[in-house]
This record gives C-alpha cells, sequence and structure tokens, in this order.
C-alpha cells in the first residue's frame, strides 16, 4: 500500500437524477465543509428538472452525462476520472448533517486506519417508522451490523483510496448490492473496512409498495448471485416473525402503534420480494446446470 501525500487531496463523486432541490441542500453543505475538495464530479442520469443547469453554476464540478445508468460502470468512470488521492461518495439525496461530515469520512483513512469508509445515514424526517427503525439497526453504533452474517456496506456516504478501486474494479455485472460486493471483495484483497459514525447525513426513502416490492426483489437477486447461499423458506418465514416482533415493540416504544398495519403489510412485501428475488437468481442457476 502506497502512503498517502502529507496533504492528500479528495475528490468527492456526486451522482444525480432528478434532484434539483435536494442537491441545491448537498452543495450549500459540501461549501460549508471544513475540508475543501479537489473537484466535484456530478454524474447525472438524464435529469429534467434543471439538475443539469444547477450543477453546471456549482464551482470545481464537472458535469458528466449519463444516458444509461449501470451503478457499476458509473462508480468505475468516477474512480477512473478523479483526480484525487482519496475519492468520496455522497448520493445527491444525502445531505450532511454538519460541516464536519467529510473530515469524519475520510479521518479513518488519512490515519492510516482504514482504505475504504462509509458514514451514518439518518432518515428524514418524513420516513416511515419501519424505515426509521431498519436505519437505526444498519446504522447507529455500528454493533448490530457488525454481528450480520454478510458484510455490511453502503456508497451512499463513503469514501476510499483511489488504489483500491485501482486492485478492486467495481463488476458491472451488479445493477443492485454493486456496493456490498465490491466491498466484500476488497476486504477480501486486504484492504481495511471502518464505518464512520459521525460522519452523518440525511437519507431515506419513503418507497411507493409497488417501489418497495421492485427494490427488495432486485436486492434479492442480485444478493442470490453475490452471497451463493440458498434461501430457505422457513427460515425466511421466522426471520419475517423476528422482524415484525421488533417492528412492534419499536411501534410501542415511540408511540406510534396507528402505524402498526400499514408497517405489517410494508415488512410483509419486503420480505417476501426478497425470497422471491433469491428464488429467481437460484431458479436460472438451476436451469444452467
Amino acid at each position: 500500500m502506497k502512503p498517502l501525500p502529507e496533504a492528500p487531496s479528495v475528490t468527492v463523486v456526486v451522482r444525480s437524477h432528478n434532484d434539483r432541490k435536494l442537491l441545491e441542500e448537498l452543495f450549500a453543505m459540501l461549501s460549508r465543509q471544513t475540508i475543501r475538495p479537489l473537484e466535484i464530479l456530478c454524474f447525472d442520469n438524464m435529469s429534467a428538472d434543471g439538475s443539469r443547469d444547477f450543477l453546471q453554476s456549482c464551482e470545481r464540478t464537472v458535469v458528466l452525462d449519463v444516458p444509461q445508468y449501470c451503478a457499476g460502470e458509473v462508480l468505475n468512470r468516477a474512480f477512473e476520472r478523479a483526480r484525487g488521492d482519496v475519492v468520496a461518495f455522497l448520493n445527491s439525496d444525502a445531505t450532511p448533517i454538519d460541516e464536519h461530515c467529510l473530515e469524519e469520512l475520510i479521518a479513518p483513512i488519512l490515519e492510516n486506519k482504514a482504505d475504504l469508509v462509509y458514514g451514518c445515514q439518518l432518515p428524514r424526517p418524513e420516513a416511515f417508522p419501519m424505515v426509521r427503525k431498519d436505519y437505526q439497526r444498519a446504522f447507529g453504533d455500528g454493533k448490530i451490523a457488525a454481528g450480520w452474517k454478510h458484510l455490511f456496506f453502503s456508497m451512499v456516504v463513503s469514501a476510499a483510496r483511489k488504489e483500491v478501486w485501482e486492485q478492486c474494479p467495481f463488476d458491472s455485472r451488479f445493477r443492485y448490492s454493486e456496493d456490498v460486493e465490491w466491498a466484500q471483495r476488497a476486504v477480501r484483497s486486504g484492504f481495511r473496512l471502518a464505518y464512520a459514525a459521525e460522519a452523518k447525513v440525511l437519507h431515506s426513502h419513503n418507497y411507493t409498495e409497488e417501489g418497495l416490492a421492485k427494490r427488495f426483489r432486485m436486492e434479492g437477486y442480485y444478493d442470490g448471485m453475490l452471497f451463493h447461499d440458498k434461501v430457505s423458506l422457513p427460515r425466511t418465514i421466522a426471520q419475517t416473525i423476528k422482524e415484525l416482533i421488533r417492528d412492534t415493540i419499536y411501534l410501542l416504544r415511540h408511540k406510534e402503534s396507528s402505524a402498526f398495519f400499514s408497517t405489517v403489510r410494508r415488512r410483509l412485501i419486503q420480505k417476501r420480494s426478497y425470497y422471491q428475488g433469491r428464488r429467481s437468481w437460484e431458479k436460472e442457476t438451476e436451469a444452467l446446470r
């Protein structure tokens, strides 16, 4: 591993699609960061709401068009194009909560404690109770996610030394879970992963039921491709019941029992769709044997 320069440069990468209002929030906070990025690369996927015009008006920002979005390909282009020694990623809808976010995010890399890092996502105030509970478990102090069977990582707010990508480029076959696949492969190659709990952004989605089903069906499919472990219907049912119990406890503690039935419905959609995605991948694999 090559040592970083005494004053390493930082490139910030933003991916956007019709997020004009959220981009304005993001860039307002980027202008306040204690670390000034060398450049900001924004990969815009055919925005039609004025996002591109706004981005072109921002200082030190290069706008790159993405006619057809494929996460792995865009992330490879980002690392290849970046001039910084460290490359940080912030989704267009991920708003830093303070001026220290970028500094906290790359601190483990600058202190030579990690080679790739992900930060903390806080749900937006309007987030559904189920979303708030899931974010609390996934992020927080990081202890719960650290105990999960598979490595956890999110590109939404993250950073890495460019050398990590040079040795482990993204696998463009993955349209979902591409960040987890990349981080898992990087760790297996000897790179160090860290969680920066104080690098906090606001980021969450209130998917429609249709959107929720699509998202988790696709995640299930690509997780099957990534992890190769067979999904079990009895285990899925047991995990769903366990999650519903956690949901109920959360709702009672936060005095949100009125959201019980909608939470149960959304949780069942999520778990069923993920299982369907995993089974879809398994069936395709079996058919090729």
